[in-house]
């Protein structure tokens, strides 16, 4: 989960960094350095599958089996559950979730990511971690540092798509997705299952909350780069250099990939290219430079919430469910979560929500 709060993202005049960016730099090679056995570890058979397209004029679309579950339900999906190695009690409150979401979707796989790179921690806690793993057999352990500075996040999410290709690559879509946010999978999967029956892909789109239009966001136009060296937004000229992101999908909240534009994104060494600071950014950049190969990827907005102060007021927290209309909601705690997941898995459209937020 992103402690950061949503800040303006108007660019402010660059400060002096020149000393600051080498540093940076030199620590942004040694960590992609570190990743080099993992990614090596890859099947090759995986890396070298082909891509097949259709073509229509000058676009693309990926073609995959995502369109054709012969149950009706929804494609199989991994999701990539991003969390803290202290997050013990929220994992525990979230994990019947997780565990329950093939129920309203399909055939659905989610770990909990973990970084396994870490310094000073206490003994007690490493041994709570690998109990926890052991027990409950959701934890994935990756070769990253936890953090949000110097595209540490970035970096994780590109071993967590280098895993999902390795293991997992048998499920047509990837989702990353925060331990702080509330998934309907049922409702998801009622959204995409909707496309489809109205002739529209799923396959060949990116999947997120790109613009929540009820607060007044637009999907028009990607965010301003933020260029104070001060900011947590902060992103430099070396790393990315227009000064406007191409449209993303906010992290928090998730965003869904088609297998084929992951396994591009990493074989094409688009990600290792493009490790911005912001992952969320990052990721729309990756899309972006899929055009390079013709490949064009479908934003499809979900309906969901960041969950900050700002874009706080437009959905309801009191109420019954069936007019609590997320599909998707971001920066909850753990017991909101396992009231909503329990609402939601029950069918109860009448049930008040009013309880799950009191816990806020």
């Amino acid at each position: 989960s992103d402690p950061r709060r949503i800040g303006k993202r108007d660019p402010l005049p660059p400060s002096p960094y020149h000393s600051k960016l080498a540093l940076m730099s030199a620590m942004r090679l040694a960590q992609l350095l570190a990743l080099l056995p993992f990614m090596r570890a890859l099947s090759r058979q995986a890396l070298q599958e082909s891509l097949s397209y259709v073509q229509n004029g000058n676009s693309s679309e990926v073609i995959d089996v995502v369109d054709s579950e012969p149950d009706g339900g929804c494609p199989q999906m991994f999701v990539a559950v991003f969390t803290r190695r202290v997050s013990l009690e929220q994992r525990n409150l979230i994990r019947h979730m997780w565990n329950n979401a093939g129920e309203g979707w399909g055939n659905v796989t989610a770990k909990f990511m973990i970084c396994r790179n870490v310094r000073n921690e206490k003994a007690y806690v490493r041994a709570m971690i690998q109990r926890e793993a052991t027990t409950f057999g959701d934890i994935a352990f990756l070769p990253c540092h936890e953090g949000y500075s110097e595209g540490a996040l970035t970096l994780k999410v590109i071993v967590a798509m280098h895993l999902y290709l390795e293991e997992y690559a048998g499920y047509p879509l990837f989702m990353k997705v925060d331990d702080d946010t509330f998934v309907s999978m049922r409702r998801m999967c009622y959204m995409l299952n909707s496309r489809r029956d109205s002739g529209l892909p799923i396959a060949g789109t990116y999947m997120g909350v790109f613009a929540e239009e009820k607060a007044g966001e637009q999907m028009l136009r990607g965010n301003a780069v933020v260029r104070d060296s001060s900011s947590p937004w902060f992103e430099s000229y070396d790393h990315f250099e227009p000064e406007r992101y191409p449209v993303s999908a906010k992290g928090g909240p998730g965003y869904i990939l088609p297998r084929q534009a992951v396994r591009l994104i990493i074989k094409k060494g688009i990600a290792n290219k493009n490790v911005l600071n912001n992952e969320d950014k990052a990721v729309g950049v990756w899309v972006e430079q899929l055009t390079q190969y013709n490949v064009s990827l479908q934003r499809v907005n979900i309906l969901g919430t960041d969950g900050y102060g700002d874009h706080q007021g437009w959905y309801p927290t009191k109420g019954k469910y069936k007019d609590y209309p997320l599909i998707v909601h971001h920066h909850l705690p753990g017991q909101t979560i396992a009231c909503l997941h329990q609402i939601d898995r029950s069918h109860a459209a009448e049930e008040l929500i009013d309880s799950c937020f009191e816990q806020t």
